[in-house]
């Protein structure tokens, strides 16, 4: 079992709370088999003599292997949980190294759990600091700056930035299909 990350565009993250998505579909990109297939270099695997031939070699006489299967090799296998990257915001932080963040998905949850960024953080307030600054947003007579819960005037990051520690979501394969 092991714990990845998914893209997931924001209405089918609205769908995935509300309980109306339940499967989802992804390209087999490069199926690392174990006999070097590459992505424009797909093999057969014939039935009959266990025997593995070229797509070439496949074409050429169809009919001989009527028989064959297509070998996938998937890289999500049953029972792995996966963590939903979304559209976020950072709604607030602390001196402590905590985020706690927007989700796009759902407008209305204004108070979000804080989450420990570690080595995350720093890079992160820097940019904040920088973007609200670009805005003209001032901080507050103890350097802080503030706004309403739900209402960052930061913007929107797309869900492949997404860090972990920020994911609410993870959903567990219970079945694999190629």
């Amino acid at each position: 079992m092991k714990t990845k990350p998914i893209l997931f565009s924001t209405p089918m993250v609205q769908a995935i709370l509300e309980g109306r998505k339940r499967q989802t579909r992804r390209i087999v990109k490069n199926n690392n088999s174990a006999y070097g297939a590459k992505w424009n270099e797909l093999h057969f695997e014939s039935a009959v003599s266990e025997r593995i031939v070229s797509e070439e070699e496949y074409l050429k006489v169809p009919r001989q292997w009527d028989d064959t299967r297509h070998r996938v090799f998937s890289k999500i296998e049953k029972g792995d949980i996966l963590w939903i990257r979304e559209t976020i915001r950072v709604g607030a932080w602390d001196e402590e190294g905590n985020m706690a963040f927007d989700y796009k998905a759902s407008p209305e949850i204004k108070n979000t759990p804080w989450c420990f960024m570690g080595d995350y953080y720093e890079k992160e307030v820097i940019k904040i600091t920088d973007e609200l600054a670009s805005k003209g947003v001032k901080p507050n007579n103890q350097g802080q700056y503030e706004w309403e819960a739900g209402a960052s005037p930061l913007n929107w990051k797309p869900s492949i930035f997404m860090p972990k520690a920020a994911c609410r979501i993870f959903l567990e394969v219970t079945n694999v299909r190629v």
